[in-house]
């Protein structure tokens, strides 16, 4: 059962997590003005709610809430309160009851987590049997790492997953950590969480997306490229594994008494 949004607990951004806030603020601006990123990220949003099925549909980490645009009728979440989500809540201990959704969704949240093992045990206990996990994360390849390594202020690690403790600030991240658990770890993985199994993993994004800069930096790519940019991304896809910089991750959430 979903919970009363008139009962959540407003919490002052600016006690628990200003920094967090002034992110997310910055993130917002950036979106408003930044019509390379609203179309990249519409083209990700797309594949979430592709591959998700139909039915109640919780997004964790809704951050700046862009998800809604695309999919209005999405109940969005974060760890901190934002007037434009639908409530306050931590993936680590979500404030639902067992099989509440069809859907669990999220785009660039696992990364931030320091216990990302306890979130995906939490989004499969709130998941129905047969309902999905539904991510687009970064993607650690040969050649985004060393892209990523000289221009990204976030860290990536793949021979650890997690690099800080329980009191990591929210945009304090391993950008390794997807990677590392669905990727270079497939088999750990599937030990670790029997209840989820791994429908599909598509690696994406070799040119348009880095080429933008995302919310780091300048755009690089001319507005009138984009089109011809994303046509020739698909004639891409067998480098991915090489030079992709994200993934679409989408898990099963398997009946747990059997």
């Amino acid at each position: 059962m979903l919970i009363n949004q008139q009962e959540q607990k407003s919490v002052d951004l600016s006690e628990r997590h200003g920094e967090w806030e002034e992110e997310v603020r910055r993130h917002r601006e950036i979106w408003d003005r930044k019509p390379i990123l609203r179309r990249i990220y519409g083209r990700w949003y797309r594949a979430i709610r592709d591959a998700a099925l139909p039915g109640r549909t919780l997004e964790v980490g809704g951050g700046g809430g862009n998800l809604k645009e695309h999919w209005p009728e999405i109940l969005s979440s974060d760890v901190v309160y934002a007037p434009w989500l639908n409530f306050q809540a931590d993936c680590l201990s979500l404030p639902f009851a067992d099989h509440t959704f069809d859907n669990v969704v999220g785009v660039d949240i696992l990364h931030h987590l320091f216990n990302p093992d306890l979130a995906l045990r939490e989004i499969a206990r709130v998941v129905r049997p047969g309902g999905r996990a539904v991510f687009f994360e970064p993607y650690v390849s040969w050649f985004s790492g060393i892209v990523r390594g000289r221009f990204h202020h976030e860290k990536q690690d793949l021979s650890r997953d997690v690099i800080y403790g329980p009191d990591k600030k929210p945009e304090e991240a391993n950008l390794a950590i997807p990677t590392r658990l669905f990727v270079r770890h497939r088999e750990e993985f599937e030990r670790r969480f029997p209840m989820l199994k791994i429908k599909q993993i598509k690696r994406t994004d070799i040119l348009a997306y880095p080429l933008s800069r995302g919310f780091s930096g300048p755009n690089l790519l001319p507005g009138p490229m984009l089109t011809a940019i994303d046509a020739l991304e698909p004639l891409l896809s067998p480098l991915t594994p090489w030079f992709g910089f994200k993934m679409l991750v989408v898990l099963e959430v398997l009946d747990a008494s059997r």
